[in-house]
């Protein structure tokens, strides 16, 4: 689940330190889903972020939020990272996000959580604060950068099943469910989970290609 939730850390560092010049915006992004504490407990909510992404190094953005993707392809590896996010009245940060990873191109269907490898995940990040993007990416400690993030529930998926309904350059819709939980605490089933967003395809150059990949293995 630790794996996981540092993949999120990695996520936000792909896509800031990857995007488009200027930033870019795309309409109309959703992500969303209810959870609830399992088998029983009190914890439980929504989470609800809509809107566009104006600057990807902005992130997570104020209320009601902000959804963006990116696809990435490039020595025969694909991934999909997701991320949708807002700031609370306290300044803390709700931010969920998934991640697939697969040696195929992606298309419409299911793709089966794997929490061994953590090659395909989603999780959910509940009141954090702290949260700093090293300056320095490719030598950054990310288990100190994660441990560094304060949060209420830190949770990744352990069961569960991605679906992919549209996977173009430039837009990714579907939905997911299964169960998140964390490390020896609480763990809550996914209920009516559905995502809509925009997609950039971001290019990688090849010298900092093995460095990427070495980050999701960590």
């Amino acid at each position: 689940m630790k794996s996981g939730l540092l993949s999120l850390l990695a996520a936000l560092a792909l896509l800031t330190s990857t995007a488009p010049a200027g930033g870019q915006s795309f309409d109309g992004g959703r992500l969303e889903f209810g959870f609830r504490e399992f088998p029983s407990g009190l914890y439980s909510g929504t989470f609800f972020a809509e809107g566009s992404v104006l600057d990807f190094g902005a992130f997570p953005p104020s209320f009601p939020g902000a959804v963006h993707a990116a696809h990435v392809r490039h020595d025969g590896l694909h991934m999909i990272v997701l991320l949708g996010g807002f700031q609370n009245p306290d300044g803390s940060a709700d931010v969920a996000f998934l991640f697939l990873q697969s040696e195929e191109p992606f298309a419409a269907g299911q793709y089966v959580v794997d929490p061994m490898t953590y090659s395909i995940v989603f999780g959910f990040v509940d009141d954090a604060t702290g949260v700093q993007i090293p300056e320095d990416l490719w030598s950054a400690d990310w288990q100190t950068v994660f441990d560094s993030v304060l949060a209420s529930h830190k949770m990744g998926s352990v069961s569960g099943v991605i679906t992919l309904d549209v996977v173009e350059p430039g837009r990714v819709v579907g939905s997911f469910a299964g169960y998140m939980a964390e490390p020896d605490g609480v763990q809550v089933v996914v209920t009516d989970a559905t995502f809509n967003a925009g997609a950039v395809i971001l290019p990688v150059e090849s010298s900092s290609w093995s460095r990427i990949k070495a980050i999701y293995r960590n």
